[in-house]
C-alpha cells in the first residue's frame, strides 16, 4: 500500500472489495477505511461480510513524504525492526505481514 500524506501528515482513504463478477444481491464486499495523523496509520475494516477478503494480506505499506529520521516502528503496539527510512526519497517502508480485514495501527516515531 502506498499512502500519500499531505503537509500536515493527514491521509484518509478506503477500499471497497466484493467478488468482482457477482450483481451481489446479497450486499457481500468488505469496506475498509485507512487514515493517518500525527505519525499513525490507523486502518478498520467497517463492513466485513465479504469473507475472501480475509485473504488478502497487507506485506509493504510505503509512506510518502516523512522528512524527519524514523527511529522507531510499531505494528499493533509492537516494535518491529523491519522498515527502512529513505532520508534521500523521504518515505518509509514497513514489511509486515497481517490481513487487511484485521485492524491495523502502524506507529512511526522520530
Amino acid at each position: 500500500m502506498l499512502v500519500a500524506p499531505d503537509r500536515e501528515g493527514s491521509a484518509v482513504g478506503e477500499l471497497f472489495l466484493d467478488d468482482g463478477e457477482s450483481i451481489n444481491s446479497q450486499n457481500l464486499h468488505t469496506k475498509i477505511v485507512f487514515e493517518v495523523s500525527e505519525g499513525v496509520l490507523f486502518s478498520t475494516a467497517v463492513t466485513n461480510n465479504y469473507k475472501a477478503a480475509s485473504e488478502n494480506v497487507f506485506t509493504k505499506i510505503t509512506i510518502l513524504g516523512i522528512v524527519q529520521k524514523i527511529t522507531q516502528v510499531t505494528v499493533n503496539n509492537q516494535l518491529t525492526s523491519d522498515f527502512i527510512y529513505d532520508a534521500e526519497l523521504n518515505n518509509l517502508v514497513v514489511n509486515l505481514s497481517c490481513s487487511i480485514t484485521e485492524p491495523l495501527v502502524l506507529h512511526w516515531f522520530y
